[in-house]
């Protein structure tokens, strides 16, 4: 993926977006090229956060506490709350650290789609998470220090823009 992206100042960078996005292919760009004479230590949310222990306030309080002073992170961790995502934890953390948040949309479905599949992920499966991610998840952190980037034509965005890229996928929205 070709990427066109700025350099962050910021010591603490976490990407956001559905699966597909481009969250990984970002973060380790961002940490090999973005500064190469203080680079960003590249953390994987999905390898370093414990999904299981993710209800627990406590467990996510310390994964905040010990995270490095500079890295980039392919997601947000969270406080699983009844299947839902408390962002409070995050939102907090956010307030009391220098950190930028890079929200990634794959703006084109057809290429959004074969990055899903080629990701054996199931479509409508993904198609739903995707809807649930930008219509009722991103809406609770849009107050916070975010960038928006699409990552289908490699072009930082507005949040209007994003919302106006992504109407393929108004009709999923009343399954919500």
């Amino acid at each position: 993926m070709k990427t066109n992206l700025k350099q962050y100042i910021e010591d603490k960078i976490f990407i956001t977006g559905i699966s597909g996005s481009g969250k990984t292919t970002i973060a380790n760009s961002i940490s090999k090229y973005a500064d190469p004479t203080n680079p960003h230590k590249y953390l994987s949310l999905d390898y370093d956060f414990d999904y299981i222990r993710n209800s627990s306030i406590l467990y996510v309080q310390d994964y905040f506490r010990n995270l490095p002073n500079r890295f980039v992170m392919d997601g947000i961790p969270y406080q699983a709350e009844n299947l839902i995502m408390n962002l409070d934890i995050f939102k907090q953390y956010s307030k009391e650290n220098k950190l930028k948040i890079l929200c990634l949309v794959p703006s084109d479905f057809e290429e959004w789609k074969g990055r899903i599949l080629k990701k054996q992920q199931a479509l409508p499966y993904s198609s739903i998470n995707f809807a649930i991610f930008y219509h009722k998840i991103l809406t609770q952190i849009t107050d916070l220090n975010i960038d928006y980037y699409d990552s289908c034509v490699n072009e930082y965005i507005t949040l209007k823009q994003l919302y106006g890229r992504i109407n393929w996928i108004n009709p999923l929205l009343k399954f919500l």
